[in-house]
């Protein structure tokens, strides 16, 4: 996804602009008090939605009771609308109670918005790639209790339901053809549990510690779904210090699923978080393992930057997944620290095998 050069200037000044002032105010809240609210423009531009814009912000507070050594609750939430009358809206909670003991997060979203579709596997063509336009609801939320405190361990439950629905597809494509399993819309819903280890030092810009989560989810027809699949994950992260402000960091996932899966939940691979420089989903299948790294570190003042590296497959199962298999994606980019929390505006440029991407978000990527 290419953005023109004088767009992509436009963009970065009316961000950073509108970052400078609440900057400040954002840090002082969060040295003296419990609250910081923070609300900027969007603004981006890919060949699938054309120019798109709409207002994002961040909530990050200290529920009353909690002592100001604890981790920040934050709720990240975004309005986008695009010239293509695509409209997205999401809110991810994620809420630490009792000094730490308890942590709820989820993500809430409702979204009308295009992508592509390649087919299933790990070597489909580009030339294979059909417009869809689903029309989704999704509501995840997590509750996990910590067990070990010694070692930071976590566990607890998770609930997911998803629904959704084509407003078009191509006609006599893959999914006009209904060979696809799920190309009718649907229903999916889930239950199941989730462990984790969480010793970073910070939630929002980690520098040392890791993030270990595991997960099990069973979708079926009890919770009012169409389908019945299992989904098992696993997703790794570590942080090492390189100096006083510099990261190394790293994220190793694998996620597989298993029975009578439709294709919008199968893993996939590409997006603004691993895998960057494929479109999200430009490759899906049952089995997705991927491995990134990125080393962060300051330039200036709020300013800093960062280079990554990632290497991603899909496969049919496990025993598919091959080191022949595993495509290559890197890049680098800017960050901008807009809170005294850690918060950051993000913008990537990433280079992959037969494209590349450039994402303007908010936060880390991991």
């Amino acid at each position: 996804m290419r953005m023109p050069d004088a767009l992509l200037r436009s963009v970065a000044a009316l961000l950073l602009a509108a970052c400078a002032g609440p900057r400040l105010a954002a840090a002082e809240e969060a040295a003296k008090g419990r609250n910081t609210v923070l609300v900027i423009p969007i603004a981006y531009y890919t060949p699938e939605t054309s120019l798109a814009g709409g207002i994002g912000g961040l909530l990050a507070f200290r529920p009353s009771g909690t002592a100001m050594t604890s981790r920040p609750s934050s709720i990240l939430f975004s309005a986008v609308y695009t010239l293509k009358e695509q409209f997205t809206l999401q809110a991810k909670p994620e809420i630490y109670l009792d000094g730490e003991a308890w942590v709820v997060t989820g993500n809430l979203e409702w979204s009308r918005f295009p992508t592509r579709y390649f087919g299933i596997g790990n070597d489909t063509p580009d030339e294979a790639g059909e417009t869809m336009t689903p029309v989704q609801t999704l509501a995840e939320i997590q509750v996990l209790r910590r067990v070990l405190p010694a070692w930071k361990l976590y566990a607890g439950v998770m609930g997911v339901y998803e629904s959704y629905r084509f407003r078009t597809f191509e006609s006599g494509g893959l999914l006009d053809s209904g060979s696809c399993r799920g190309s009718e819309g649907g229903a999916l819903a889930g239950l199941g549990l989730t462990a984790m280890t969480d010793s970073r030092d910070n939630v929002l810009a980690p520098r040392r510690g890791r993030f270990w989560q595991a997960s099990a989810v069973f979708h079926g027809g009890f919770l009012g779904g169409d389908f019945r699949y299992t989904k098992l994950k696993a997703d790794l992260r570590s942080y090492l210090p390189l100096s006083a402000r510099a990261v190394l960091a790293f994220q190793g996932k694998i996620e597989t699923a298993s029975g009578d899966v439709p294709f919008m939940a199968l893993p996939r691979l590409g997006g603004d978080i691993l895998m960057r420089g494929y479109l999200k989903g430009r490759y899906r299948d049952r089995v997705f393992a991927g491995l990134q790294a990125e080393a962060r570190f300051p330039l200036s003042g709020i300013f800093g930057a960062a280079v990554f590296a990632g290497l991603g497959q899909v496969a049919g199962n496990p025993s598919g997944l091959s080191l022949a298999g595993f495509k290559p994606s890197a890049g680098g980019g800017l960050r901008v620290r807009i809170t005294g929390e850690g918060n950051t505006l993000r913008l990537d440029y990433a280079f992959s095998r037969g494209s590349t991407g450039f994402y303007l978000t908010v936060n880390e990527a991991f």
